[in-house]
């Protein structure tokens, strides 16, 4: 039995839905935030100094700058085509043959549609949604996506279960 994908492949490609909305997550940091990444950042610096030397260190300086950068960087706009052949976000194409499920989350109050893609890098397609649209719904791309790809969040792995746990005990903020 030929998937929706599979049966569209030869079809002119139709464009479905099409909205504009930030690149990424964005929320204003305080400056108790970057002292407390400060203060870790000294601590596996100086740990890791002591087992290892000082190229570990420099790793440690460059994720700092990184996490500082981003959170002081506002996103910018990108645009998601989705269609029959597959999504178009931010100008790069992803097929729906590498693609396995979907899923809403909803985080920082923003809406997330995650697609699950194992056989790329780095293996989701994270997507926000736009705050207020009446042709750009949860609804509407829940619709649209039931064609091409089941509704299904994957089990948390070993290191997400650690992360969400990290995030209990070390509040940033």
């Amino acid at each position: 039995m030929a998937t929706v994908a599979e049966k569209t492949r030869f079809e002119e490609e139709k464009e479905l839905t099409r909205w504009s909305s930030e690149e990424r997550l964005h929320q204003e940091k305080s400056r108790e935030f970057y002292s407390t990444i400060m203060v870790l950042a000294v601590l596996i610096g100086v740990i890791l100094f002591f087992i290892e030397g000082v190229m570990p260190v420099l790793l440690d300086a460059a994720v700092v700058f990184v996490i500082f950068a981003l959170s002081r960087t506002p996103p910018g706009l990108v645009e998601h085509v989705v269609s029959n052949k597959g999504i178009t976000s931010g100008g790069v194409k992803y097929v729906w043959g590498d693609m396995n499920s979907f899923w809403f989350e909803d985080k920082d109050e923003r809406s997330l549609i995650r697609i699950l893609m194992p056989r790329s890098w780095p293996g989701q397609l994270i997507m926000t949604l736009p705050e207020k649209s009446a042709e750009v719904s949860k609804e509407n791309l829940k619709k649209i996506f039931l064609n091409f790809l089941p509704l299904e969040k994957p089990t948390p792995s070993a290191l997400d279960k650690f992360v969400d746990w990290f995030k209990r005990k070390v509040p940033l903020e």
